[in-house]
């Protein structure tokens, strides 16, 4: 079990509350992190002495003030910091509580921070605060055990919540996403309204017009709404990743205090692109390559591609963000930096289905990766399993990148590659990174299936040995997350049997995976991405009872799935649609025969 000791320096006389809460999370995550074969050891300083070899050995520090500076406690920063400058270890960030007489000690000591240091300090107001940065610099260290995201307010991985994102500051103080939720709760009023007018009177063709308009718009918000937060989220750990590597401007934190107040604006102004290319341009100049300056350069291009993606009304950003990873990539690779910037700019442009420039940007960080003093770096400033894991991501990025634009032979060799990579994961870390191995296996499986002549055995020995995987997890005790992904795997093994007419094994394992999705659905009746793959599986049970003459199960199986499509319809009609409509146009015709 891989231990991470956490090292926290707080003032209990003010912070009693602060010490126990932090304390407290910290247990909760370890309840759901223990499946991953992660410890978090919490270490506070209780004894009178500054514990010396207990920061020396911690992964992370937490220091906490209020009104006042304690001296033991300054102490203990001192001591942590003199660590970190030789030894990159640990990782400090430090909360200084928002006071409106603060003691000349905590004053004194953030002009220490500011002046002499440069270490930068959150001044925060609520404890949430400090459990978000906690998340997300488990992320920056490669914990995150899964994907996070926020889905209506509340941080989620993997689709469990984390907490509530209520008091927050960059969130409640953006008045674009407030925008849209007002904008959201008044079109939601309206749709409920309206679908009461339609269950009372179906034939009021006016009234279907109107609810057809609102869910429309409704559903558009939503997903504006879902991009905005987890922008905001997105940036807030870029941000924090700087900040735990101590390489944080002024301009970032200007920006990020202005992001905090509400200010996009001026947080834009801040890090102002001309400002930035003719520094990075000068830098290039010097013979002697400042690489530190430079790289603080790339960070802040970076944090204004994030604030940039914030700016919904501003018609002129993409060619901006463009822009700005443009130069960041130029600053990378002149100044030989570490090259994140072609990864995060090759993950932009397959979003914004910008395909073969994503694909040079990815394999010149697939390059780099590979180089052998990379590696060296790697293992040298983090560890073995931080480097697999850095080039487990892009492989991944690439192999989906070839698959989506069907390009199969290269997708098929970039899974090759990356399994190897995930079976050098696995022996590092198996609980956290075996899922990784089971969905490479997934991906080439679906690769083989979709060759325009099907490897059939190749694809077979992939999904078996994803299924292997993933059954094994869920001996683990793991969520119902890897509940979807056996379902998943399942699904994926009986497609390829039913292309290959063994329609005894398919029936088996489509139930298999419907079984599962079915009482998934139960439990999270308002989670659209799991009524969706049971909606899926309804269809491929239906079309495969069609296919055997079984016209009775076939009419049960479509309409459960009709049932589900208009459900999914009336919650996000923008996005059904088109499959509602594929769904009519196919089977509209034995449907009303048969009913």
């Amino acid at each position: 079990m891989k231990k991470i000791n956490i090292f926290l320096a707080v003032d209990e006389k003010e912070l009693q509350n602060e010490k126990d809460e932090i304390g407290n999370f910290i247990r909760d995550l370890n309840d759901k992190y223990e499946n991953y074969d992660i410890y978090f050891r919490l270490i506070t300083d209780d004894d009178s002495e500054v514990l010396t070899d207990d920061i020396k050995k911690s992964e992370l520090f937490f220091i906490l003030f209020s009104h006042t500076a304690d001296e033991k406690i300054v102490q203990e920063f001192n001591t942590a910091y003199e660590f970190f400058k030789n030894n990159h270890n640990p990782k400090i960030t430090t909360y200084i509580k928002k006071s409106k007489n603060p003691d000349e000690s905590v004053v004194n000591f953030m002009k220490h921070l500011d002046e002499e240091l440069g270490h930068y300090y959150n001044q925060y107001e609520n404890i949430d605060t400090i459990k978000l940065n906690i998340i997300l610099q488990l992320k920056s260290l490669g914990l995150e055990a899964g994907k996070i995201e926020v889905i209506d307010n509340k941080l989620c991985i993997n689709k469990d919540e984390i907490m509530t994102l209520d008091n927050i500051p960059f969130i409640f103080n953006n008045k674009d996403l407030n925008n849209l939720k007002e904008q959201y709760n008044k079109l939601d009023q309206e749709y409920w309204e309206y679908k009461d007018i339609i269950r009372k009177n179906p034939d009021d063709e006016k009234a279907f017009e109107k609810f057809s308009d609102i869910n429309d718009k409704r559903s558009k918000i939503k997903d504006n709404i879902y991009q905005i937060e987890n922008n905001i989220i997105e940036l807030e750990s870029s941000f924090i990743s700087s900040s735990m590597d101590g390489k944080l401007s002024k301009r970032q934190i200007y920006a990020k205090k202005c992001l905090d107040d509400g200010d996009l604006e001026e947080a834009k102004n801040a890090l102002s692109f001309e400002d930035l290319k003719s520094d990075g341009d000068k830098l290039l100049k010097i013979q002697e390559k400042q690489k530190e300056e430079m790289q603080t350069i790339v960070n802040e291009l970076m944090q204004r591609v994030d604030i940039l993606k914030l700016d919904i009304n501003n018609n002129n950003r993409y060619k901006e963000i463009e822009e700005a990873f443009e130069e960041a990539v130029k600053l990378d690779e002149q100044g030989n930096l570490n090259r994140r910037s072609l990864y995060k700019y090759s993950l932009y442009l397959n979003n914004q289905t910008q395909y073969d420039k994503a694909i040079k940007f990815a394999n010149k960080y697939k390059e780099y990766l590979n180089l052998s003093s990379t590696k060296e770096y790697y293992e040298k400033e983090f560890d073995e399993g931080t480097y697999y894991n850095t080039l487990s991501s892009i492989y991944n990025h690439l192999g989906i990148i070839y698959y989506n634009i069907g390009k199969y032979e290269e997708a098929e060799k970039i899974y090759l590659e990356l399994i190897e990579i995930d079976k050098k994961l696995v022996e590092i870390n198996p609980k956290l990174y075996q899922n990784n191995l089971s969905i490479a296996y997934n991906n080439l499986g679906l690769a083989y299936l979709y060759f325009e002549d099907v490897k059939f055995e190749l694809a077979k020995d992939c999904f078996l040995k994803a299924i292997e995987i993933d059954e094994k997890i869920l001996t683990e005790g793991h969520n119902d997350y890897y509940r979807v992904v056996l379902s998943n795997s399942y699904n994926n093994y009986a497609l390829l049997l039913e292309k290959y007419s063994d329609f005894h094994n398919a029936l088996k394992y489509y139930r298999k995976s419907t079984d599962i999705r079915i009482d998934l659905v139960k439990k999270y009746p308002q989670d659209e991405y799991k009524k969706e793959l049971l909606s899926a599986s309804y269809h491929q049970l239906g079309k495969y009872a069609l296919r055997i003459s079984k016209y009775d199960i076939a009419e049960d199986y479509l309409l459960k799935d009709m049932k589900l499509m208009e459900e999914l319809y009336e919650s996000n009609s923008k996005a059904y649609m088109s499959r509602i409509s594929r769904f009519l146009s196919n089977h509209w015709p034995f449907l009303f025969n048969n009913i």
